[in-house]
């Protein structure tokens, strides 16, 4: 079986499984330290591609017959609705510092709350797993119940906001804040950003089936009951008259809603741009990214030149378009400059020489050119060729840039 997300729910009448089938992983590469710095990393292996893939309509609605009328099966699930709780925190985080920098911060602002609201009820659930005595986890869920309203609001709030306007704005701006280049890393970039919104619509769709399928108290109704005291004492008690609101069928309804939204908000996200070839966009050029040795003597470099793509060994754009492209990630010069190249999907370039023209290298490392003759024979025989093909005529970038 392939492994999915499972995100546990309790209703009070009873313990609800909400799983999504993990989806094929991705082909693009990680993303960069320097934009994601790994916070989301785990998140992203088990959020990415779900869409209309979300198995949320098979939780096994029959679980709902089960009577556990103050939510003790709570604690069975506390983890996970910890772990959940976590995930967001740490997300959130990250968007919050990620949105100072972007013009989506208008969008992110009007997230925030709802991001903050789900965080604080998804943990009133947790403490209610956490109370030992039955008529105090009736209490603290009674109490939680009366947020119902708002809380379907607030999801249909965040998922309109999602397709609105605010995937296909973030999204850009994350584009934006990789230029001069475009490479593979967007895609990642925009579904790391995503998590947060996607765990947040989870978080909020647990803590709404668990208080749909609530028996709640209706308000001015009573009946007597009989119980037995911790003494072994009997006594007569009044107690309000609890009636679950909601079938199956209107939860299942909420499910199905949660679900279209997720498919919309994917459908939004732009596929992954391949992880063979970035671009400089000023001067519309694609890079392979995998930088090869031996210049047009290598094989596979040699069929690409016959095949249109200019070699940096035969003279293609020449030593200053070179350094100048190099110059442009903005992080000076030296070693940094071959890690950044490969940490954002530019170039990996495994040896410190690449050919800027037919005679000459550049060493990356020690920013200097040498005689490609004096590297083979003194230095090293590893010396890279970049691989250039004009943009226009070879990629429409339409199908995975934002706009």
């Amino acid at each position: 079986m392939r492994r999915g997300l499972c995100v546990a729910a309790v209703a009070c009448v009873a313990l609800i499984a909400v799983c999504l089938p993990a989806s094929a992983p991705a082909q693009a590469p990680a993303p960069q330290p320097s934009f994601a710095k790994g916070v989301a990393k785990d998140a992203a292996k088990e959020l990415l591609v779900i869409g209309a893939k979300a198995a949320l309509a098979e939780f096994a609605p029959g679980l709902l017959d089960t009577v556990d009328p103050t939510g003790a099966a709570l604690a069975d699930i506390k983890a996970t609705l910890v772990a959940l709780d976590a995930k967001i925190s740490s997300l959130q985080s990250r968007n919050e510092d990620l949105a100072s920098r972007q013009l989506c911060a208008t969008h992110v602002a009007s997230l925030r709350a709802i991001v903050s609201d789900a965080r604080t009820k998804l943990g009133e659930l947790n403490a209610a797993a956490s109370l030992p005595d039955a008529t105090a986890r009736a209490s603290r869920i009674d109490k939680l119940e009366t947020n119902l309203n708002a809380l379907n609001t607030e999801q249909d709030q965040l998922h309109t906001t999602l397709v609105d306007g605010a995937i296909s704005a973030c999204g850009l701006n994350l584009q934006n804040r990789m230029k001069p280049f475009f490479t593979s890393q967007l895609a990642p970039e925009v579904r790391d950003w995503y998590a947060t919104y996607r765990d947040t619509a989870l978080a909020l769709l647990t803590v709404r089936l668990n208080l749909m399928a609530y028996p709640a108290p209706v308000f001015g109704t009573s009946k007597t009951v009989t119980v037995t005291t911790a003494s072994g004492a009997v006594e007569t008690q009044q107690v309000p008259v609890r009636v679950v609101h909601f079938t199956v069928e209107q939860r299942q309804q909420a499910i199905d809603k949660v679900k279209t939204f997720l498919a919309r908000e994917e459908a939004q996200i732009k596929p992954a741009f391949p992880n063979t070839e970035s671009v400089y966009l000023p001067a519309q050029l694609v890079f392979k990214t995998q930088v090869p040795f031996d210049g047009l003597q290598n094989g596979a470099t040699n069929n690409l030149f016959k095949a249109g793509w200019g070699a940096t060994v035969r003279d293609s754009i020449g030593c200053d378009t070179l350094v100048g492209i190099f110059d442009a990630l903005g992080v000076g010069r030296g070693r940094i400059v071959r890690t950044t190249l490969a940490s954002r999907g530019i170039l990996n370039v495994t040896s410190p020489y690449v050919y800027c023209d037919r005679q000459t290298t550049y060493d990356l490392d020690n920013s200097k050119y040498e005689s490609a003759a004096h590297v083979i024979t003194y230095v090293s025989k590893k010396i890279g060729t970049v691989l250039t093909h004009p943009l226009a005529g070879y990629l429409d970038l339409s199908q995975w840039e934002y706009k």
